[in-house]
């Protein structure tokens, strides 16, 4: 069982059936000058967050993926000869809110 509270409201008591799944491995490849994302689709999700840091910096959420069938991203706003990392996690919508997964593990990729 979760707690939530949501916008001032009273909180609320969440089953861990209705929090979405880890997102599980997550794959990158650069081609073309930019990132490709890919993951497990998560369970019970209503979109997907994507994180990126670059030398060991905070992690920067760089997108928001609405839908239960994003499951890949293209980052287009890198630069050449650096390396970053990602992570990805799952959300779902719940009274005006959001119930998040686990992040998936980071995983690094150079161009």
């Amino acid at each position: 069982i979760y707690t939530l509270s949501l916008h001032d409201a009273l909180p609320i008591c969440v089953s861990s059936m209705v929090v979405p799944g880890a997102t599980g491995i997550l794959k990158g490849k650069v081609k073309n000058k930019k990132v490709r994302l890919k993951w497990n689709k998560s369970r019970m999700a209503n979109g997907y967050l994507v994180y990126r840091t670059d030398a060991g910096g905070k992690f920067r959420q760089i997108a928001t993926l609405k839908g239960s069938k994003g499951v890949t991203f293209t980052d287009k706003k890198v630069t050449a000869k650096k390396a970053y990392r990602y992570r990805v996690r799952a959300y779902r919508t719940i009274k005006g809110g959001r119930l998040f997964g686990r992040f998936s593990p980071a995983i690094r990729v150079a161009l």
